[in-house]
């Protein structure tokens, strides 16, 4: 009997979380990423990947429909020359100045590259670990890409 009622508590809580998460809860992850744990959280109508290059948010759920075209995208590097790649075909590059994202103080640019509107904040976590938000067509002032930068958090694998 106890088990019973043990597995029916289980059940409901599982319940409960699946139900949660079904009915538009934000979704929260952590993933580390060349010694860098990086936690983001989306909207529930978005979607993630998680790779060797990182951590890459769509704004969308539907996987047809995603592309790095419409994403933010979040890099570490040990150095910045990697996301100085391809400066030559930037047009229209305007300085945002610096914003802290998760506890990092970052340097902003947009800019035009290969066709899509792009911006972009680098910075470092110390010497060895450069991180770099990445977002390509989604504008960044919208409530969806607010909650991924507003919930953003970087620290040093452990």
């Amino acid at each position: 009997m106890k088990i019973v009622k043990k597995l029916g508590v289980l059940l409901m809580v599982t319940c409960l979380s699946v139900a949660f998460v079904a009915c538009g809860g934000p979704k929260v992850n952590t993933y580390e990423h060349k010694g860098v744990d990086i936690t983001y959280e989306y909207p529930s109508e978005w979607s993630s990947t998680e790779d060797g290059y990182g951590v890459t948010v769509y704004d969308t759920k539907d996987k047809s429909e995603q592309h790095v075209n419409s994403s933010i995208k979040i890099q570490v590097e040990n150095d910045i020359k990697w996301f100085e790649t391809g400066k030559a075909s930037r047009t229209d590059v305007k300085d945002l100045g610096s914003k802290t994202i998760g506890g990092v103080e970052m340097a902003g640019t947009s800019y035009k590259a290969y066709g899509l509107n792009t911006t972009q904040y680098i910075g470092a976590l110390d010497d060895n670990h450069i991180i770099c938000v990445q977002i390509n067509t989604i504008d960044p002032a919208s409530e969806g890409a607010q909650q991924v930068f507003d919930s953003l958090n970087f620290e040093l694998a452990k």
